[in-house]
């Protein structure tokens, strides 16, 4: 009897903990699929890339600022509170040479805001990109989602100027939302949950090309390392949480980020969860 116990016990905590985590390995497992995968951060309680090419993130700064959360929809996330503790955040190795060097890309990211007005730095690669979030309560409601590619010589300059959602989806605080964006080299596309939401022609490049200073000029940051939770001159910082970010070299489709956003939300359903249980129940009665 105590034996019969303790394997139901275990097959049990089992269970649970494949129901937990049931869209993370799927979303993990999609994510590999996908061409020119670059990188891939769970943000599973670690910042391990597991892509294939262990680019490994580190928190920077002060250690106050980190913890650990519910996730999107089960497992982990990061959160981050470099508004508070000014100058912390999770950064990637991404020096010029890098995998992260590619003159197509698609970014994809899972963040819940804390209510904070003003600028949310979510995702960046120093003085190259940005993806952040705005409010301004006098002007529209919720947070706009803002894009931006620079000039990839004039780096922290020039480029694609802002390209600015607040029309579409203003995003609410206190909720998990999976943002996106692609460049073709011609044009800078935004998604939020999957949908493509915003566009703007941009053929002026993504950086670094061959003219990029290196190190980057005086007062535009020491390097062209991805961030989480900053902004390349450390002055727009971030209160909330980030999940599940992963680059790639290719410009994924709509059909393939939406794919991405549906992994993350999927979930086993009650029945399935029930019969499975009563299932290992009867197994374990017949021994």
């Amino acid at each position: 009897m105590k034996l019969r116990f303790c394997v139901l016990t275990v097959l049990i905590i089992c269970m649970a903990s494949s129901f937990a985590f049931a869209d993370q390995a799927a979303l993990t497992a999609l994510t590999k699929t996908m061409p020119g995968l670059v990188a891939h951060y769970p943000l599973e309680g670690d910042y391990k890339d597991v892509g294939g090419k262990a680019i490994d993130g580190a928190q920077v700064g002060d250690a106050g600022a980190f913890g650990w959360t519910d996730g999107a929809n089960g497992g982990k996330a990061v959160t981050i509170d470099s508004a508070q503790f000014a100058g912390s955040f999770v950064e990637m190795p991404a020096p010029i040479g890098s995998p992260f060097d590619t003159a197509t890309a698609t970014f994809i990211v899972w963040t819940k805001l804390d209510a904070r007005e003003g600028w949310q730095a979510i995702c960046e690669r120093d003085n190259l990109w940005y993806l952040e979030t705005e409010a301004k309560p006098a002007e529209w409601q919720n947070n706009a989602v803002v894009w931006r590619i620079y000039d990839p010589v004039a780096v922290g300059g020039g480029g694609s100027d802002q390209m600015r959602d607040n029309a579409n989806v203003a995003i609410e605080n206190d909720k998990w939302y999976q943002l996106a964006w692609t460049y073709d080299g011609a044009v800078l596309k935004g998604f939020i949950n999957g949908k493509q939401v915003i566009t703007k022609d941009y053929v002026g490049g993504l950086g670094p090309v061959a003219g990029t200073p290196d190190p980057p000029p005086a007062g535009k940051g020491t390097n062209y390392n991805l961030s989480l939770g900053t902004w390349q001159q450390r002055d727009d910082w971030f209160k909330g949480a980030i999940d599940d970010f992963a680059c790639f070299s290719s410009v994924l489709t709509e059909a393939q980020i939406q794919a991405l956003y549906d992994a993350m939300m999927a979930s086993a359903s009650p029945v399935s969860s029930k019969d499975k249980a009563a299932t290992v129940w009867g197994a374990v009665k017949s021994n």
